[in-house]
C-alpha cells in the first residue's frame, strides 16, 4: 500500500475554494453566516461607527472581515486534521456562532462609564481689586462700543464656558476637543449680532457688584430704538490676565453658558448616547423633546404661533416649569393673543417673582396697554435690581408720556436729556413733553440740537399727530426759517 500523500495533488482544486464550496454552500451552515449578518448589521455597530455615520463600506467590511476570520480557521483546521471536511466544517461554524455572540454580548453588556466632566462654576482663583475690575471693563466697554466682534471675544474664555455647559455631562475626550476645535473659530461670530445691538446705541459700565459671593461687572446696552438690556458678566483671572467666563443676559434670563448647554446637549448626546441615561430629569426630557423645540421655531417663522404654543404647552410638567421655557411661552403667546400673554406673564411671576427678565418684557407690554401704574412699578423694580440706572428715567418720561401728563413727565425728559445728550431719544422725548406743555421755544431748542447732531427728515414733521400743536403754531414758521436759512446758507441764530 503506498503512503497517502501529505500535500494536494495535481488535480486537487485550491483549498479555500474547496472550504469555501464544502460551508458556505452547505445547507446547514448557512443558519450561523445568516446570524453573523443579521448580528453585525444590528448590534455592530460601534461608537467609532455611530461617529462617520452610516457608510455602507463599513458595515460591509465588518462583515467581510468576520468571514475571513471565520474561514482562516476553518482552513488550519482542514489542513491540520489532513484534510477533513467535517471538522473544518464544524470549526467554520463555531467560530461564526462565537463572532456572533460576542457581537450580540458586547452590546448589551454595561459600557465603561465614559469620562465625565465634572466641572463646577467658574470660582474665583486670585482676589481682583476694584482698580483691575474698573480697568477691564473699560476694555470690554470700548471693544463693545467699537463693534469688533473679534475685540470682545478676545476678552472672553470661551473653554471655560463651555466646560461649565457640560457640567455632569457623560463625553469622552475625543468630543470635548473637537467641539473646543469647532467652536473657536466662530467665537466672534456667536457675538456678531450681539455687539451689532449697540451701533445706534449704546454699551456703558455700571457698576460692580457681588452676586452669590462672586463678583460682577454689570453693563447696560441699548440698541438704536432705545430698546434695553443688561450684560452681567463672571470675571475670572485665566493665564495671568482677567477675562470673561460666563454672561448674564437679563433678556435671557439665565447664564449664557445655560442657553449654550441647550445647544450642545443633542450633539453631546448623540455621540454618547449611553450618557443620556445619567442625565438629569430636567436635561433627558429636553434632550428627548428637542425636535419638537425645532419645530416650534418652524412654526414661528412661518407665523403659526398659535400651534406652535399648543405644542410648547404639551411638554412634560417639569420642562414647562423650566425658566427659558416659561421665557418662551411669554414671547410666543405675545404673538398669539393678549390672553395668551397675560397667562403667561402670571405663570412667569409667579415662579419667578422679581425677576428682571420678567420686567425687561413687561415694560413694553405694560407701555402699549398705557398702564402707567404698573409701568412704573416695573421701572422701580428694575432699576432697585440694577442698583440704580439713569437711563430708566427714559421709561418714566414715555410712561407718562402716553397719557400725556406732561408736568409729571417734564422732569424725568429732562434728566434724560442731561445724563444722555447724545441720545437723539432724548430730545424728542423732551421736545414732546415741550408741545404737550406749549413752550414751543424749547421745542425749537430741541429741534435745532437734533438738526445739528442728527440726520432728520424735517419734511415729516408736518404729518407727526404729536407736534400739531406746534406746527400750527406760529413757530413752526420760524422753525422753516431756520431750515431755510441753513439750506441757503445765510447765518442763522446758533442752537
Amino acid at each position: 500500500m503506498s503512503p497517502e500523500p501529505s500535500g494536494p495533488t495535481q488535480n486537487e482544486p485550491p483549498i479555500l475554494a474547496v472550504e469555501v464550496k464544502s460551508t458556505m454552500l452547505a445547507w446547514w451552515g448557512l443558519i450561523p453566516v445568516i446570524l453573523f449578518v443579521l448580528s453585525q448589521l444590528v448590534f455592530g455597530w460601534p461608537e467609532p461607527g455611530r461617529r462617520i455615520g452610516f457608510v455602507p463600506g463599513y458595515l460591509v467590511g465588518r462583515v467581510l472581515g468576520g468571514l475571513t476570520i471565520a474561514t482562516l480557521f476553518a482552513w488550519i483546521v482542514y489542513r491540520l486534521s489532513r484534510r477533513t471536511q467535517i471538522a473544518a466544517t464544524i470549526t467554520f461554524t463555531v467560530a461564526l456562532l462565537l463572532t456572533s455572540l460576542t457581537t450580540i454580548a458586547t452590546h448589551f453588556a454595561p459600557k465603561p462609564v465614559q469620562p465625565t466632566v465634572q466641572v463646577t462654576p467658574p470660582a474665583q482663583v486670585a482676589e481682583l481689586s476694584a482698580q483691575e475690575l474698573d480697568d477691564f471693563a473699560g476694555r470690554y466697554e470700548r471693544a463693545f462700543a467699537s463693534g469688533d466682534a473679534n475685540a470682545v471675544a478676545r476678552l472672553i474664555d470661551f473653554d471655560t464656558i463651555l466646560d461649565t455647559c457640560l457640567a455632569g455631562l457623560a463625553v469622552d475626550k475625543e468630543f470635548l476637543m473637537g467641539v473646543r476645535e469647532g467652536a473657536r473659530p466662530n467665537y466672534s461670530k456667536m457675538f456678531d449680532q450681539v455687539v451689532g445691538q449697540s451701533v445706534g446705541g449704546s454699551f456703558k459700565y455700571l457698576r460692580m457688584h457681588e452676586v452669590d459671593g462672586r463678583k460682577r461687572l454689570l453693563f447696560r446696552l441699548t440698541d438704536a430704538s432705545g430698546r434695553l438690556n443688561y450684560h452681567d458678566l463672571l470675571v475670572d483671572r485665566r493665564d495671568n490676565r482677567i477675562v470673561v467666563v460666563d454672561m448674564h443676559f437679563f433678556s435671557s434670563g439665565e447664564l449664557f453658558s445655560q442657553t449654550w448647554r441647550r445647544v450642545i446637549l443633542p450633539a453631546a448626546m448623540q455621540i454618547n448616547d449611553r450618557g443620556s441615561n445619567r442625565l438629569a430629569p430636567a436635561d433627558r426630557e429636553l434632550l428627548e423633546n428637542y425636535d419638537k423645540l425645532g419645530r416650534i421655531n418652524e412654526l414661528r417663522a412661518q407665523q403659526n404661533s398659535a400651534e406652535a404654543l399648543r405644542i410648547l404647552l404639551s411638554f412634560p410638567q417639569t420642562m414647562r416649569e423650566m425658566k427659558p421655557m416659561r421665557m418662551m411661552r411669554m414671547s410666543i403667546a405675545a404673538e398669539v393673543n393678549e390672553d395668551e400673554y397675560i397667562a403667561a406673564l402670571e405663570d412667569y411671576r409667579n415662579a419667578f417673582p422679581g425677576d428682571p427678565a420678567l420686567t425687561l418684557m413687561e415694560l413694553d407690554y405694560f407701555l402699549l396697554r398705557r398702564d402707567v401704574e404698573s409701568g412704573l412699578r416695573g421701572v422701580d423694580q428694575l432699576d432697585q435690581a440694577v442698583g440704580g440706572d439713569p437711563y430708566l428715567n427714559s421709561y418714566r418720561a414715555n410712561f407718562y408720556i402716553a397719557v400725556e401728563q406732561w408736568s409729571d413727565a417734564r422732569p424725568f425728559a429732562d434728566a434724560f436729556v442731561k445724563d444722555f445728550p447724545e441720545r437723539q431719544d432724548s430730545y424728542w422725548a423732551l421736545a414732546q413733553v415741550a408741545t404737550g406743555q406749549q413752550d414751543f421755544p424749547l421745542v425749537i431748542e430741541c429741534f435745532k440740537h437734533l438738526d445739528q447732531f442728527f440726520e432728520v427728515p424735517w419734511e415729516e414733521l408736518q404729518r407727526t399727530p404729536e407736534y400739531a400743536d406746534f406746527v400750527n403754531s406760529a413757530y413752526y414758521q420760524e422753525w422753516l426759517d431756520y431750515l431755510a436759512a441753513k439750506r441757503s446758507g445765510l447765518p442763522s441764530e446758533s442752537p
